[in-house]
């Protein structure tokens, strides 16, 4: 027996060979389409989803591999080049619901002080009907994005943060009636004298506003390249973190990214707690008792985390909120709380603070006061407990 095996060979589309026996193989160049002979002697296609062909023409619903993508066609197509409007990309289960963007990711760039936010592919190109970026809602609504989207943020745009001091910034896109557009958002407000700093949390209807880019902004808006007044839906797609500018609003730095993923924490979220039992004052008893702190160490998760501090214990001496300015404790953002009034008896006291520590390590505790000259004083050894809960923003 000769060991010999024929195969069949077309270069026309669509055409199948005919009158042969089971077994024997064929292929069409033009279809991109290998198979056999059944056990009937009918021409069988063997590949359920070919490599996309110029030459060849698609019924709706048909699949193809196109740069190692899976698309199925969303009408007839007829020959010709790839169009990607054609087509719709199949995207893993885990994609939706989970991640907002397929084939996306944020990439920054600045010059002259500005700062520019681009939607890039994953191999860093502006989309195209060749390479899309897919965006998914949470109403289910999916965006398939073949072209470049950006948004540039003046020099001067600090959102009214003072020099030295690190921040989060979020970018979301929004759907205007079809129109996607990239938006930034600062979360954390700075202390006033009648506030401690705030977490500016989002709405929870996924609806918003946006504002047009301005100088120097502010926390707690969207800003996109338009205003508008309506509610849209939106999404988040990543944030950057930044270090402390040397010039308020001056773009010069390079941030980490991250894209939104199921693991992200949204501001307001808590995202650490830690707590310290049996720490304070020693006994004293007397009329010059002079200012002093009780503190304990604490390493955080993050440096662009809120802090709110929690402060359990008795005294009979006036007591604050402290955190330690020795470790980047910025003292115009802290605000302690008010002095309680100190007396001759043991009294229980609880404090409350909020504060943006602006490191990832702080000493957190009490603040005790120096009592008023010629008063007398008694403060027990304290037994202080303290919690510190660490908030995204």
């Amino acid at each position: 027996m000769v060991a010999a095996l024929k195969i069949l060979r077309s270069l026309t589309v669509g055409l199948r060979p005919s009158g042969r026996t089971y077994g024997e193989p064929y292929v069409n160049f033009a279809d991109n389409q290998f198979g056999v002979f059944d056990s009937s002697n009918v021409a069988r296609d063997l590949l359920g989803v070919p490599v996309f062909s110029a030459s060849a023409t698609y019924s709706a619903g048909q699949a193809v591999n196109n740069g190692g993508k899976l698309y199925i066609a969303l009408g007839a197509v007829t020959a010709g080049a790839f169009n990607g409007a054609q087509w719709s990309l199949v995207q893993p289960e885990r994609n939706f619901g989970q991640y907002p963007i397929t084939n996306g990711k944020i990439v920054e760039s600045h010059a002259s002080n500005a700062v520019t936010f681009a939607l890039k592919t994953l191999a860093g190109n502006d989309p195209s009907v060749s390479d899309q970026v897919h965006v998914h809602f949470s109403d289910g609504v999916t965006f398939t994005i073949t072209a470049a989207m950006s948004l540039t943020l003046p020099a001067g745009m600090s959102f009214g943060l003072p020099v030295g001091y690190c921040f989060r910034l979020w970018i979301g896109i929004i759907n205007q009636s079809g129109t996607l557009r990239l938006m930034v958002r600062l979360n954390w407000q700075q202390q006033t004298s009648a506030n401690f700093p705030n977490i500016l949390a989002w709405d929870s209807r996924g609806l918003t506003p946006t504002t047009a880019v301005t100088t120097p902004g502010a926390p707690g808006f969207w800003y996109a390249s338009v205003t508008n007044a309506s509610y849209y839906p939106w999404i988040p797609v990543a944030y950057c973190e930044y270090g402390a500018f040397a010039v308020a609003g001056n773009w010069t730095m390079t941030p980490a990214i991250y894209n939104v993923g199921p693991q992200t924490r949204f501001p307001g979220d808590l995202v650490n707690r830690q707590s310290r039992i049996n720490f304070g004052q020693s006994a004293y008893s007397g009329t010059t008792l002079t200012s002093s702190t009780a503190y304990t160490a604490f390493n955080l998760l993050s440096s662009f985390n809120m802090l709110e501090i929690h402060v359990d214990g008795d005294s009979g001496c006036p007591a604050g909120i402290y955190c330690g300015a020795t470790l980047a404790c910025n003292g115009a953002y802290l605000n302690t709380v008010s002095q309680l009034s100190y007396n001759n008896i043991n009294c229980n006291f609880s404090l409350r603070g909020m504060i943006y520590p602006n490191t990832a390590s702080v000493n957190a505790g009490i603040y005790y006061c120096s009592s008023t000259a010629g008063q007398t004083v008694y403060c027990p050894a304290t037994q202080a407990n303290i919690e510190i809960l660490e908030y995204m923003t």
